[in-house]
């Protein structure tokens, strides 16, 4: 569905030439999608928390100091950023591939 989206929004004409290529196709519905999103979005959380206190026990057996709470912060931001991009993106019928990536890239895992 999502790269279907992609393709509609580089060329509008073929959304017109391949309509039955626009009709919703998902069994899954969109109240299931936010909570595998949420649950997902939990679970990456937790296990950065996980790794930053797994990270800061080696520093300290290491005699190294303790990496501030603020880098945990950051990580579970960005987490939720990237969850706020998909849920803004649910709704729409154009799709925006990850940050970084260029046309070649996703024309080539295409």
């Amino acid at each position: 569905m999502k790269l279907r989206h992609q393709l509609f929004t580089l060329d509008k004409k073929l959304k017109k030439k391949y309509s039955e290529l626009d009709e919703l196709e998902s069994d899954l519905d969109d109240e299931f999608i936010e909570r595998w999103e949420d649950a997902k979005r939990e679970e990456e959380i937790a296990k950065a928390r996980k790794k930053f206190e797994k990270d800061n026990e080696k520093r300290v057996e290491k005699g190294e100091k303790e990496e501030k709470e603020s880098a945990l912060d950051e990580k579970i931001d960005d987490i939720n950023a990237e969850y706020d991009r998909l849920k803004e993106e649910r709704g729409t019928d154009q799709a925006v591939g990850p940050k970084g990536h260029q046309n070649v890239q996703v024309q080539d895992a295409g």
